[in-house]
């Protein structure tokens, strides 16, 4: 399994069991689309935030960095304020 894999392994699993409504499969979702909500998941405290998994993953610390990136975001994410449904939405409309 390559870090990315692994590391979208992880986001996933904690995305699953959070609260956020939002799952590959579910309304034509893509996995892309749900890891692009981790960011703001994590803001909610739903899910843990980069330098959480930084500490518990400090073999993923160039895959994360890179994942949190503003520049990976900017263009996707809607304001900080919405939730991750719509997030989905949101991306889903682009």
């Amino acid at each position: 399994m390559t870090t990315t894999s692994r590391m979208d392994h992880i986001l996933l699993a904690h995305l699953r069991f959070s609260e956020a409504q939002i799952w590959p499969g579910g309304d034509g979702l893509t996995i892309d689309v749900v890891l692009a909500s981790y960011p703001q998941v994590a803001a909610a405290g739903q899910v843990p935030d980069k330098e959480e998994l930084l500490r518990l993953h400090p073999d993923l610390t160039v895959e994360l960095e890179a994942f949190f990136s503003e520049s990976q975001f900017s263009r996707s994410m809607p304001p900080r304020d919405s939730s991750p449904y719509d997030l989905a939405t949101a991306i889903r409309a682009d």
